[in-house]
């Protein structure tokens, strides 16, 4: 399994769930067969997070590296988490 930060180094992993922050990030947990493993963007990347039928969509402000190549990154996992300081729809 391809972590997505080999394309998008914003994006962060991790098999500690310790290093996450919480409050400021959307997180998506993935198993490689043996580990949990915890990707997530940080709100600083985020302008805003939506989902509709399982599918969660990250809208990436314009100003952050991920808004110059990416509209939008639809993210679908087991276990979504998404932190109290990011902003939800429109």
């Amino acid at each position: 399994m391809q972590s997505l930060n080999k394309f998008i180094p914003e994006i962060h992993i991790s098999a500690d769930p310790a290093n996450i922050p919480w409050k400021d990030a959307v997180v998506w947990i993935t198993d490689d067969g043996k580990t949990r493993v915890y990707e997530w963007l940080t709100k600083e990347h985020i302008s805003y997070a939506s989902w509709n039928m399982g599918t969660l969509s990250i809208i990436p402000k314009e100003s952050s590296i991920v808004g110059e190549t990416l509209t939008a990154l639809l993210v679908q996992g087991k276990i979504v988490l998404i932190g109290t300081n990011i902003p939800i729809g429109r």
